[in-house]
């Protein structure tokens, strides 16, 4: 302690090492399960920084015979909201408003394990199905998860899930209109405020405590 005050920034660095860890785990540990959604304009559950799901929706989305709608955005979500639940309790993250995602622009080198990893399809694709891009979460060095239909993903390297956008960019149009790669990543890693994560366990718990 120093002037009356606690430096918890190495406590954090655990923490944040421990969810990162977690996240990447429940990328092994679990699937998604859930239609895909065959349009944009269906009602499909998308994930949402200011949303948070219980424990009970985050379990039926990670449950066979699931028969919800959910994109990949939504399945990054779901592995993010379980590694969390992973790393503190139930009990403390049935009192997050949200998951408190927060994005940095950095390099793709830079990027952790855990983050949040979006690759850009080329944008003149019209969305005919929801290949505009692809959500996913880091695992490894140059290994990305990413959710493709129900209880079915793949982990690919950033070159591969280029290719497999340009292929789905390519699905039906005339050979003068093919492309051979995409934009790829979109600049930005978006993770898990661990500090608003380790004040809201504090506030809950001294609250708690005082009751």
């Amino acid at each position: 302690m120093e002037n009356g005050r606690y430096d918890i920034s190495k406590l954090l660095m655990i923490l944040e090492n421990r969810l990162r860890n977690n996240v990447v785990s429940a990328t092994a540990n679990y699937n998604v399960y859930g239609y895909f959604p065959s349009s944009p304009e269906d009602d499909y559950f998308k994930g949402d920084s200011t949303e948070r799901l219980d424990n009970n929706q985050i379990d039926a989305w990670l449950t066979p015979g699931n028969q919800g709608s959910i994109d990949c955005a939504g399945a990054v979500y779901v592995l993010l909201a379980k590694g969390l639940i992973d790393t503190i309790s139930e009990e403390d993250y049935n009192h997050f408003k949200s998951l408190y995602l927060d994005r940095r622009a950095i390099p793709l080198a830079n990027a952790r394990i855990g983050d949040i990893i979006r690759f850009e399809n080329d944008k003149r694709y019209n969305k005919r199905g929801l290949w505009g891009g692809e959500n996913t979460i880091k695992i490894a060095s140059d290994k990305y998860w990413g959710f493709v239909g129900s209880g079915k993903h793949r982990r690919y390297t950033e070159q591969e899930w280029k290719d497999e956008l340009a292929r789905q960019y390519n699905k039906g149009r005339p050979k003068d209109e093919k492309i051979e790669t995409v934009p790829g990543y979109d600049g930005g890693a978006t993770f898990i405020n661990v500090a608003k994560v380790g004040m809201t366990i504090f506030d809950y718990r001294q609250t708690k405590g005082r009751r």
